[in-house]
This record gives structure tokens, sequence and C-alpha cells, in this order.
């Protein structure tokens, strides 16, 4: 069990729970017995584009308590394809949902979360906002020199 954040009004009820290695971002739906907003596919997960900027946001939460709290900026992974296929955005990756293995030996069709590392989230957060169509270039991660 991690420790779970105070969400922005801009992630638009959607939460964050840090872990030892990696962050949970989950989507807003309270019924976490119910299907997921995240599909699962055979490389990756897919996600409606509505929610895409309450992703981010979440995404850009859980890089900034990582660093406001002392931790080192690890070596960066591009370890994620985001595209947007209509009003789909598309995630492939090493880790784009908590364990897809599982979600693949179990057989589910959908997940409520994704759990990129720490070294992902730089990667995620920037190809996110590629997808979104907004500039990475203007909005600044909070990184450790900053901190």
């Amino acid at each position: 069990m991690g420790t779970i954040q105070e969400p922005t009004p801009a992630m638009n009820g959607w939460g964050v729970e840090m872990r030892r290695e990696s962050v949970y971002v989950s989507d807003d739906i309270a019924e976490m017995d119910g299907p997921g907003r995240f599909t699962v596919r055979g490389d990756g997960v897919s996600l409606p584009a509505e929610h895409l900027p309450a992703l981010i946001a979440s995404v850009e939460l859980a890089w900034d308590h990582w660093i406001r709290h002392g931790h080192k900026e690890s070596e960066p992974k591009e370890a994620f394809t985001v595209t947007l296929d209509g009003d789909t955005v598309v995630m492939t990756g090493v880790r784009t949902a908590p364990s897809l293995a599982y979600a693949h030996e179990e057989g589910l069709a959908t997940v409520h979360m994704l759990e990129p590392t720490y070294a992902e989230l730089p990667d995620l957060y920037r190809k996110l906002h590629d997808a979104l169509g907004s500039s990475v270039g203007d909005i600044e991660l909070p990184m450790e020199d900053d901190a």
C-alpha cells in the first residue's frame, strides 16, 4: 500500500497513489468492481481522449510529489508510445497497466489504473501532452533543482 495524494481540481476526480517504485494513476470511476476507463489491448491500453487532461494532471501531481519529497530524478526511461486514434488515446509501453500481464492472464477487458515507474513519468507526461496537442516546452516539470 502506498500514500494517497490529495487530488487537484484539474484531475477531475482521478487518483494518485505513490508506491515504492511506481505510482498508481487511477480513473475517476468510484465503483472499482465495474469496468475501468482503460481498455486492455495486446500492446498496452487505450483511453477515451476526453479523459486526457485529467490523466496529464494526475501524472504531473505524481512527479511533483516525488521530487518535492527529496527523491532524485531517476535515469529517464523512454518507455511509452502515445498516439491519438480518433477520440481514443492509445498508450503502449513496458508498464502501461497495473501488471498488464496479470490483466491478460485474467482476461480483463478494462483496468482502472496505469502503473508507471518514477523513471517513466517524464516520458509519459511529455507524450501525453504531445497527444493533447499542447507544447511541453511551455510547461516545466518540477525537477530536483527546483524543489
